[in-house]
């Protein structure tokens, strides 16, 4: 797991989310068969990009499982809601240098993932 892959959680949850909300739309336009014929090639697309968010997403929550309770919010904090380190020192009630040595022990744990 690498930095680069936590940064991008928000935007492959983000867009997983709005890939989810289509598909409902587009089901919700399809009364007649000759709609569901038009718009199941456009489904299917996707579903299929739905399907690698949804892995990229597993891939980072599985890598977290092994992180302790501190290393986790610290790395929730910073990735997932976007806070700065000062943000994410403050909420944690921590020193930024604690949580920089958190941040990094996380990174460690989670390279082998």
């Amino acid at each position: 797991m690498t930095k680069e892959k936590l940064r991008q959680y928000r935007r492959i949850k983000k867009e997983s989310d709005w890939i989810r909300h289509r598909i409902t739309a587009l089901e919700a336009m399809a009364p007649s068969p000759t709609v569901k014929e038009l718009i199941g090639p456009l489904q299917d697309k996707y579903n299929a990009r739905l399907d690698g968010l949804v892995q990229d997403e597993i891939e980072i929550l599985d890598a977290l499982l092994d992180l302790n309770p501190r290393e986790l919010e610290v790395v929730q904090a910073y990735y997932f809601d976007g806070m700065t380190w000062e943000q994410v020192a403050r909420s944690t009630f921590q020193s930024i240098s604690t949580v920089h040595r958190l941040h990094g022990a996380a990174l460690r744990k989670m390279r082998g993932k």
